[in-house]
């Protein structure tokens, strides 16, 4: 960092720095993932075969040090290591972030402060979890167009990829060999073969440092240094923060709404970039410390000694919170495809018609633009719009109308105007300290949460909102405005009335000594 004098009142500071986190420490949320066995009931699983290669490092006890399970790598003779899980990378670069700033700072009295700065961050080979290995993706895109016509001339009822076929990793007379999964079968679907690795075909959470991260924010601040009984501390920040990344960590502790990545695209890394499940666009943010002018020395002096008591020496504070809502994206009306994602219709507004966006009963039914009915679910508030997407379907020779199981959908993960409800919040407290004697002091006080008892909804990362499509429509229904390809569920786009506290009061009487 470094600090440059522009005049006697104002500084222009910078700073740069670079962050590791060493792959083998703290970057996952099971001691699993390190080849750690702790002593539990899993324990005796075989992750790596009936007879993995080292021999036990320690032993066993409440106290003891962890066994330490040395990979056993690639085995054809020890079938099992082939069996169905989670893979990681043990040789991964180090996670990297890189972090910059510039800011002005100017000094406009002698206790009033502001500053104006550009804080950004960025993030390489960060921690990606629960990504599929391999899958349809992978295969050859002559192959999936033949099956796909194949599928079309079925009428829907044949997918070549799943048909089963013989085994080619088995033998063809005698036991079979103790592969996990589908791979220890007489017969396989018939697209494992055609994988890069049919043999890892069945993995299904790769962890790997694949990640990355982007961050730049504009920062405002405005600060008042404690005088004349007034400390006042205001920030505000416009900021956009995307990524690629989704952990067990995060997924677990419910952080986003992440969790199996089907959607993760395996040729284009680049396509996988979405809005952080924590970007917050703009964020107000006040802290307030003030003493209250009655009594000895201060602005309105109280001489009446009984109302000096009352009224003197009370301090209050407070803190406001304005920000944004968390983004999220659509899920569902992808059935069957090669690229779990919807498909984003072009020119559709993804919000529903302001006259649109209120409460309703359970039983009022609303046209959307697009002719499609629905009946939103009881205390729900509408919001977002079934007909901006939908999931891709096909005509059949008999005139059926089927789910296109080989497509790719091209909507994002998140966008930045789908969005939770945002916030606005205000907690306040009163206090009074009384010095009963030197190394004695009673404090008497209340605390007041959600001070305006303003309804907040539930603004958590995450969808508060409802953002499955449900299945892919395949049935026409006029009556609805129902066509080929919309998503099912009427209560896409809707938000309930989980909400945090209301307005709470608590009294608390404090003796310190």
């Amino acid at each position: 960092g470094a600090a440059y004098q522009l005049t006697s009142s104002m500084v222009l500071r910078g700073g740069f720095g670079i962050s590791y986190l060493p792959s083998n420490t703290g970057n996952y949320s099971s001691q699993l993932l390190y080849y750690v066995n702790a002593f539990t009931s899993g324990t005796n699983a075989e992750p790596f075969g009936s007879n993995p290669q080292g021999v036990p490092i320690g032993q066993f006890s409440s106290n003891g040090p962890a066994v330490i399970v040395p990979a056993i790598g690639a085995n054809p003779a020890s079938p099992a290591v082939y069996t169905p899980g989670s893979a990681f990378i043990t040789h991964e670069p180090n996670g990297r972030a890189t972090q910059w700033n510039l800011v002005l700072e100017k000094r406009i009295s002698p206790t009033w402060f502001v500053s104006a700065g550009y804080v950004a961050a960025t993030g390489a080979h960060l921690q990606t979890g629960w990504l599929s290995f391999e899958n349809l993706q992978n295969l050859p895109a002559s192959t999936l167009s033949s099956w796909r016509s194949q599928y079309i001339a079925s009428n829907g009822t044949l997918d070549p990829s799943q048909q089963l076929i013989p085994n080619p990793y088995q033998p063809t007379h005698g036991p079979l060999l103790p592969f996990g999964g589908a791979l220890g079968n007489q017969t396989i679907p018939a697209y494992i073969p055609l994988l890069p690795y049919p043999l890892l075909s069945q993995l299904w959470a790769l962890q790997e440092n694949l990640g990355m991260s982007n961050y730049n924010s504009l920062q405002l601040r405005l600060n008042h240094a404690f005088s004349s009984g007034l400390l006042l501390d205001v920030h505000y920040t416009w900021s956009k923060s995307l990524d690629d990344t989704s952990t067990i960590a995060e997924d677990t502790q419910g952080i986003n709404n992440g969790g199996g990545n089907t959607s993760w695209d395996l040729l284009n890394p680049y396509n996988n970039k979405k809005y952080s499940f924590s970007d917050l666009p703009h964020q107000f943010v006040a802290t307030v410390v003030y003493d209250l002018p009655f009594g000895a020395g201060k602005t309105f002096e109280v001489h009446n000694r009984f109302a000096r008591a009352l009224l003197g020496n009370w301090q209050t504070s407070g803190v406001m919170i304005l920000q944004d809502g968390f983004p999220f994206g659509p899920d569902g009306a992808n059935d069957g495809s090669a690229l779990g994602r919807t498909n984003r219709i072009a020119g559709v507004p993804i919000e529903v018609p302001q006259a649109l966006q209120h409460w309703y009963n359970g039983t009022t039914s609303v046209t959307l633009p697009c002719g499609r009915v629905v009946t939103p679910p009881a205390n729900t508030f509408l919001k977002y719009n079934l007909c901006a997407f939908d999931g891709d379907v096909v005509n059949t020779p008999n005139g059926s109308v089927v789910p296109d199981v080989y497509w790719w959908g091209n909507a994002a993960s998140t966008y930045g105007d789908m969005r939770g409800p945002g916030r606005f919040n205000i907690d306040m407290s009163l206090k009074r300290l009384f010095n009963i004697r030197e190394n004695m002091i009673l404090q008497l006080g209340v605390d007041v949460t959600n001070l305006l008892n303003h309804t907040e909804y539930n603004a958590s990362p995450g969808p508060t909102y409802q953002n499955n499509l449900g299945n892919t429509n395949t049935v026409a229904n006029p009556a609805l405005g129902q066509v080929p390809g919309q998503g099912t569920n009427d209560a896409f786009g809707t938000m309930g009335v989980s909400s945090f506290d209301p307005r709470q009061f608590v009294l608390n009487l404090k003796l310190r000594f």
